[in-house]
């Protein structure tokens, strides 16, 4: 209960951005539809196994991923479903950059309120 007290004060105070997903490449972790929490990245890099929204290098696009490995200054996402899904197979590691932010939260009609920060 103080986990969503705490991310709703969050979410009302600017710190958490909202975004929603469009596609089934994280299915099944996160449904079509479904509503996340972002934690702005503050320019450092994700930690191996969260969920996190990065920026697509080729097209700018905002894509919800998993972090699949950490180097120096760059790291890797893949999807949880990666049947027809783009990710880091597909345009390489990403710089800090390209780090949007870690998902905290989600929720979806048929899921509820699910705590992100314990998936991996």
């Amino acid at each position: 209960m103080l986990f969503c007290a705490r991310e709703l004060v969050a979410l009302c105070l600017g710190r958490r951005t909202l975004a929603r997903v469009t596609g089934a490449s994280m299915a099944p972790t996160l449904e079509v539809g479904a509503v996340i929490a972002v934690r702005r990245g503050r320019g450092g890099l994700p930690t191996l196994g969260q969920v996190v929204v990065v920026t697509d290098p080729r097209d700018g696009r905002r894509l919800v991923k998993r972090c699949s490995s950490v180097a120096a200054d760059t790291f890797a996402v893949a999807s949880d479903n990666p049947h027809g899904a783009t990710d880091s197979r597909t345009f390489g590691s990403l710089s800090r950059s390209d780090f949007v932010g870690v998902a905290r939260w989600s929720w979806s009609l048929r899921g509820g309120l699910r705590d992100l920060r314990r998936t991996s």
